[in-house]
């Protein structure tokens, strides 16, 4: 027996880094939606055509993104989804072997963490400027570790090495000068510490050389191939963008995560109710006042039958489950002196009727191509984090190194969201060096709390070990089933994705519904019967993905319905492309617009109606000024409609 404990466990030293190795490539065939993923595989594509604002505010991602374009197979989206999947693997490898050798944390509760991670992550990884964000920030907080964990004697190379990663972080996104925040650790640990001033000093100023370093060399890259006066222009448009966009606010982000984390507080409300009320049942009476439980379960049983005939509709499904759930509630209550089994087993099952009503009141569902099926549990995830990590900073017991890790994560999952749009999303999708700790103090925790009650200690804590150990149970599987079934599609996941794209060698062997296979291979059919490939084109309709798809360089921004794309900058670039055809230096792009504004364009307002638009929409459509600029253009130069499907107009010009 032991030896074949011994070889399982020796196995696993491999088992476990192949399959975080795997796990993050098993959608890399499905996809093909029309926003992100396109997008930005377009911008490393045709990376000399971006807008200058991000082309440098995203500078290294970009980059990135380019040169995985050159590699074997990058000219093609299967290439593209697999060299950016190794990203999200080398993440997941990272914080795995950071956890397991430098930690100690066990392998398999860490192999656990990190497959929580890459499931929790919804986010397309054609979004380089968010993955290469997770990887920079993760280097620089490993690095920190080094530096203050009080491992190594000398600690300069690991705190300049840590500002080096931070520095280049600015690089892949500009917002993540807000990270500059994490050299706090630095002054917390000589808190903890009680360490001299000037040694603290010092190591601060070690960790803002190795910034400078890194921030300055790479602007330096940057102002030698575009000229600094470009890179600073498209940096000032950047930090303007939240006039027009009020999501990009620092209130706003700010505010949206608070919010969120209020939310998910309530919902956690409740289920720190049940716990309440079984740790209340749980409670070891003398033998003369048990008439007591007895008595609210019997007032509970009459308030549920008072509660389901005053409904307006009472059906037998719902007398069925109400009598099921009181049936349980009774096992709970009731005191079993040989057989305390069925007491747990009652109140485990009303902490799952609990999950039940909780799904029942919207808080998640069982759509795991959704991300409504699992953003409460990861953010209960982050709750956990946040919890866990104030319990031990505040705990004298607790060592330096918790202390530190701990306040690193509080760290990573606050800053992680500043610079997006996405919220409290961003945290969830970088679970990285969060997840697996997390779950290791929540698991010690249990570990910690005393056994059956005895008599000098009436309350049982079976009650607090059942929530933890179910919500954690809930947290793996919807997880586990979203990272699964989730493949990001729009605003959220696409379903029914098999069908292959025919004719279209850059999707080549990719799969997507069959609504959007016909629509791109019809419109792929007709580009390379015209010959249209490589020529510019402007897309307008939320179809940005359309100019990778097709081969086509985008004329403007390739996303030119984008508020941070606004109306002047977009008809200063149609200007500048009008000067650029007059001087013989361009051809007339190709006009691509999505079906509703493509129609108005085509056939006015009775178009629309035909296309049954409701008042709203149509007036979102018609008062539309960026379209009237297209209006314009399309009058001007007398394009004319060539070709049309259920989701795509096309124009040329003669």
């Amino acid at each position: 027996m032991e030896k074949i404990s011994g070889t399982i466990k020796k196995n696993l030293c491999w088992i476990y880094p192949l399959v975080l190795l795997l796990y993050p490539l098993r959608h890399v065939r499905v996809g093909a939606e029309w926003w992100d993923t396109g997008y930005n595989y377009g911008n490393f594509t045709y990376m000399d055509h971006m807008d200058p604002m991000w082309l440098l505010s995203t500078y290294l991602g970009n980059a990135l993104g380019h040169l995985f374009t050159l590699l074997p197979g990058g000219g093609a989206m299967l290439g593209l989804n697999i060299y950016t999947g190794l990203i999200v693997s080398l993440l997941a490898l990272g914080g795995y072997f950071f956890f397991t050798r430098r930690v100690g944390i066990p392998k398999t509760l860490t192999f656990w963490g990190e497959m929580l991670a890459v499931s929790f992550c919804w986010c397309p990884t054609a979004l380089l400027y968010n993955y290469l964000t997770y990887l920079l920030m993760g280097a620089g907080v490993i690095l920190l570790y080094q530096a203050l964990s009080g491992d190594f004697a000398k600690t300069c190379r690991y705190f300049v090495g840590a500002g080096i990663c931070l520095g280049l972080n600015v690089l892949v996104r500009f917002p993540n000068l807000a990270e500059t925040a994490l050299i706090l650790a630095v002054w917390a640990m000589a808190v903890i510490r009680r360490q001299k001033l000037g040694q603290t000093v010092k190591q601060t100023l070690q960790c803002l050389a190795g910034y400078l370093l890194g921030l300055g060399g790479g602007v330096a890259v940057i102002a030698l191939r575009y000229g600094l006066g470009t890179y600073v222009q498209g940096i000032v448009r950047l930090l303007s963008m939240p006039s027009e966009a009020s999501e990009y606010t620092i209130y706003s982000m700010v505010t949206q995560q608070l919010r969120n984390y209020l939310q998910n507080c309530i919902w956690l409300g409740y289920l720190v109710l049940i716990m309440a009320l079984g740790v209340l049942v749980y409670v070891s009476l003398p033998q003369k006042a048990k008439w007591i439980k007895y008595a609210g379960y019997v007032l509970c049983v009459f308030w549920g039958f008072y509660e389901l005939i005053t409904r307006d509709e009472v059906t037998l499904k719902s007398g069925v489950k109400l009598s099921f759930f009181f049936l349980i509630l009774g096992l709970a209550v009731y005191d079993f002196r040989k057989w305390k089994w069925i007491k747990h087993i009652g109140y485990v099952a009303c902490v799952f009727c609990g999950f039940y009503y909780l799904m029942l009141q919207n808080m998640f569902n069982l759509k795991y191509s959704t991300k409504l099926s699992a953003f409460q549990w990861g953010a209960f995830l982050l709750t956990a984090t946040l919890a866990v990590g104030l319990v031990t900073i505040l705990r004298k017991k607790s060592g330096e190194k918790e202390k530190l890790l701990c306040g690193l994560g509080i760290l990573v999952i606050l800053i992680t969201p500043l610079g997006s749009n996405n919220h409290l999303y961003s945290a969830i999708n970088n679970l990285f060096l969060v997840a697996p700790f997390t779950l290791w103090m929540l698991v010690r925790f249990l570990g910690w709390l005393p056994g059956p009650p005895a008599e000098e200690r009436p309350i049982s804590y079976f009650p607090v070990k059942a929530m933890i150990v179910c919500m954690l149970f809930m947290i793996t599987v919807q997880g586990t089933l979203f990272g699964i079934g989730y493949v990001f599609s729009e605003s959220d996941g696409g379903e029914n994705l098999h069908t292959p794209i025919a004719g279209n060698e850059v999707l080549k062997g990719m799969l997507t519904s069959p609504d959007r296979a016909e629509a791109i291979g019809s419109l792929s059919a007709y580009v390379r019967q015209e010959g249209l490939e490589g020529q510019e084109v402007i897309l307008y309709g939320q179809i940005p993905s359309m100019s990778y798809y097709l081969q086509m360089p985008f004329a403007i921004s390739a996303w030119p319905d984008l508020p941070s794309y606004n109306y002047s900058v977009m008809s200063a670039d149609l200007e500048r492309l009008a000067g650029d055809i007059a001087d013989g230096q361009r051809q007339k792009p190709v006009l691509l617009l999505e079906k509703r504004p493509g129609a108005y364009l085509a056939g006015g307002l009775e178009a629309l109606e035909e296309l049954g638009l409701n008042e709203h929409q149509i007036a979102e459509i018609t008062e539309n000024p960026k379209l009237q600029l297209l209006a314009d253009w399309i009058g001007h130069y007398k394009y004319e409609l060539c070709f049309e499907n259920d989701k795509f107009l096309l124009f040329l010009a003669p």
